[in-house]
């Protein structure tokens, strides 16, 4: 429904500034460094995936799946996605964003990658994402997991959540 609207009034000067945005990121390296403290590390990585991304899920142009690949996988590469502390020592905000970012990444980009590469993701994103946030739960009780009234635990549980219900959706679908 959306590829069928998205060059016409009112989307398309929003899909116009979205494609620029993705233009250039295609020029500029992933992200790099410590995620682990270091919020803008995670959403910064959460917008490039999700642009390059959604790019690729509108157009059809590998280039933006390899953008948002490349991303992903870096994002991957630099867990751990938290720095236990006293109070918190699973999943915290980071761990969300870039649950987000990665699922994001699998749902619309998953048929980018091999299937070596695809396991590769699946675990790593267990390693970095899922097992952090089990753990909050059902090991530590992070300070979060009971707190109605802090957004954490809407970033955390549904960036966790929806990354694990995208790999294994698409993971049973193979």
């Amino acid at each position: 429904t959306i590829r069928a609207r998205y060059d016409r009034a009112p989307l398309d000067a929003k899909w116009k500034r979205l494609l620029a945005n993705a233009d250039a990121l295609l020029a500029a390296p992933p992200g790099k460094g410590a995620v682990a403290g270091n919020l803008g590390r995670s959403r910064n990585a959460l917008g490039a995936t999700g642009t390059a991304a959604f790019a690729y899920a509108m157009t059809g142009e590998r280039k933006y799946a390899d953008r948002a690949k490349a991303e992903a996988f870096a994002l991957l590469d630099d867990a751990p996605w938290i720095k236990p502390a006293n109070a918190n020592r699973g999943a915290n905000l980071n761990t969300g964003e870039c649950c987000v970012a990665a699922a994001l990444f699998y749902d619309w980009c998953r048929d980018a990658m091999t299937a070596d590469e695809r396991a590769r993701f699946v675990e790593r994103l267990l390693e970095a994402g899922i097992r952090p946030y089990l753990q909050s739960i059902e090991k530590y009780s992070d300070w979060w997991v009971n707190n109605a009234v802090s957004n954490w635990a809407g970033v955390v549980r549904g960036g966790c959540g929806l990354a694990v219900y995208l790999a294994q959706h698409r993971a049973a679908r193979q």
